[in-house]
């Protein structure tokens, strides 16, 4: 993987928190078409098909509970080079997920332009976490080492199981299932995109 693997942070994680949205700060709310930066953005959710006729989308949230998504108002939807902000009117659960309905979408081929579409917000929109604890996002993306600096591979999704969450790893034509524990999860370096485990490469 490369000498930047073997770079290891200082910072002992005793804390992990999936990507929680909690606070009840809104985004100022307008209509223009904002530069896309991937560096101070944070993907909370997706569209799924439309719901019925009236402009409704199936919503699947990456927020822990799901429904804090609603809590943020507008949302960033758009492509890698712009992003549009549009405005929640409302939003209620529909089985596993949620249903949505968004100011200015009033039927299913409105809807229909916004499906698969991912939804993002300012990172400076999200609460702020304790020492040790991390969003989701933060993790993809991190180079991952044994205590011994052996590449393990790159994290490319994190999943949640219901005992403890998961780390799926990258590495090569290989993928490693790391659970994302205390006793295995040794050092997070947020800033260099760095974490250490206590893994057997080999398993």
């Amino acid at each position: 993987m490369g000498n930047n693997c073997a770079k290891i942070g200082k910072k002992t994680a005793r804390q992990h928190r999936k990507q929680q949205v909690s606070a009840k700060e809104t985004i100022p709310s307008h209509l223009s078409k904002l530069t896309f930066d991937h560096h101070s953005i944070i993907q909370i959710g997706r569209f799924g098909r439309p719901y019925g006729v009236r402009g409704w989308l199936h919503l699947f949230s990456f927020t822990d509970p799901i429904d804090n998504i609603l809590i943020y108002n507008p949302w960033l939807v758009g492509n890698s080079r712009e992003q549009q902000s549009l405005v929640v009117e409302t939003g209620k659960p529909h089985g596993q997920h949620l249903i949505v309905k968004l100011q200015g979408v009033d039927d299913r081929n409105d809807a229909q332009t916004l499906t698969n579409s991912l939804i993002t917000i300012p990172k400076d929109k999200l609460p702020l976490l304790n020492e040790g604890e991390y969003y989701w996002q933060e993790l993809i993306g991190s180079c991952v080492t044994t205590k011994t600096q052996q590449s393990l591979g790159i994290v490319k999704e994190v999943l949640a199981t219901g005992a403890n969450d998961i780390l799926v790893l990258s590495a090569g034509k290989r993928e490693h299932l790391i659970p994302y524990t205390e006793d295995v999860i040794i050092h997070i370096d947020r800033e260099n995109k760095m974490i250490v485990a206590d893994w057997d490469p080999d398993f």
